[in-house]
């Protein structure tokens, strides 16, 4: 995997661990057992996202 770094306008490289967590939330979330792709947008679990973000 190409580790290059991109500072510029538009999409950048991601972290490795966030890569990792990403391809986990998408089979399924440690929290609820759902995917973060399945989840809806007016549940608990997002609103919380939403709240901290």
């Amino acid at each position: 995997m190409n580790k290059t770094m991109n500072f510029s306008g538009g999409p950048g490289a991601l972290l490795a661990s966030v890569l990792r967590e990403t391809s986990i939330a998408i089979d399924a979330l440690p929290e609820t057992g759902l995917s973060v792709l399945g989840m809806s947008h007016r549940s608990d679990w997002f609103r919380g996202v939403l709240d901290e973000a």
